[in-house]
């Protein structure tokens, strides 16, 4: 999220005003989430527009500390979300709208990191918005005062990460094995075949299938299939070439297979996409956003 685009990323839109800042989260946690974020609106006069949000492999928890943004995923008929939730694997686009007054956190976590704090309660969130009571009961309320009441973004981020230390400690071992194919997908942007990771893995295809669908939230080669996308992207945003070049550069077998899964995954052919995101949207795809998705996550400390 944040930061400027690179040639390829097509006009601006109408500006919303959106602030957002990042940090990295501690140590203990650093193998299963990416980032904690903030976001609010500058100009709170009135709803912004709705904008794309795309699959990227990553679960987020997000606390509404204002206004809740509005959801779904048809854009003329949104409806507010929750205070507090989970966004479960994304397997196609959806859009957001910022109300007026924006003050928002939340937690990435990166691919499969959900797993050590939901077990395997993250494959039932996959497409899905949920909240965050609905999973977590009277813990998600204690998560939502604790960060509410606290001073500012340093005791934010203080409150939430002892929350989530706590879901550590109790929740579910992790699968190696998964957690290794996970990584190939993610070091190689979405450039490797399942039978290669199940065979890494000693386990048939269907077996690393079943095992990654209940870690991760989806199949091995769906999530493949969004990093890809998403390295793609990422590529743009720097100022990469043309489409033809790009789409065999990531693997792709030419253009319209590239084309094809961008209309599955975002709605749109790769350019009316980029054309027409907005302001919140591109913050999702920017490249230091998307240089944090592909970097390599930390061992998990035994």
């Amino acid at each position: 999220m944040g930061g400027r685009g690179g040639r390829g990323l097509g006009r601006r839109s109408r500006v919303v005003s959106i602030e957002y800042v990042e940090q990295p989260p501690a140590p203990a946690l650093a193998p299963h989430v990416e980032a904690l974020w903030w976001m609010r609106r500058s100009t709170p006069d009135s709803p912004g527009p709705p904008d794309r949000i795309l699959p990227d492999g990553c679960v987020e928890l997000v606390l509404h500390l204002r206004d809740a943004f509005a959801a779904g995923s048809d854009p003329a008929s949104l409806a507010p979300q929750p205070s507090a939730v989970l966004v479960g694997q994304l397997t196609g686009c959806f859009f957001l709208q910022p109300r007026t007054r924006v003050e928002t956190m939340g937690v990435r976590f990166r691919p499969g990191g959900a797993f050590a704090f939901l077990g395997p309660r993250v494959h039932e969130l996959t497409g899905r918005v949920v909240s965050l009571r609905d999973v977590w009961g009277a813990a998600a309320g204690e998560l939502q005062e604790t960060v509410a009441s606290a001073a500012g973004r340093p005791g934010q981020a203080a409150a939430a990460q002892r929350w989530l230390l706590r879901r550590l400690a109790t929740g579910p071992a992790p699968d190696r094995a998964v957690d290794a194919a996970v990584r190939a997908i993610v070091g190689r942007r979405g450039v490797v075949a399942v039978a290669e990771l199940a065979g890494a893995a000693g386990l048939s295809p269907r077996q690393l299938e079943r095992r990654f669908r209940a870690a991760v939230g989806v199949p091995p080669k769906a999530l493949a299939r969004v990093l890809r996308f998403q390295a793609v992207l990422h590529a743009v945003g720097q100022g990469a070439g043309d489409w033809a070049g790009l789409a065999l550069d990531h693997g792709y077998f030419d253009q319209p297979h590239l084309i094809r899964d961008c209309q599955d995954l975002a709605g749109e052919t790769p350019a009316r996409l980029l054309a027409r995101m907005g302001e919140l949207g591109r913050r999702f795809i920017a490249p230091e956003r998307l240089h944090a998705l592909f970097a390599p996550a930390p061992e998990p400390f035994d």
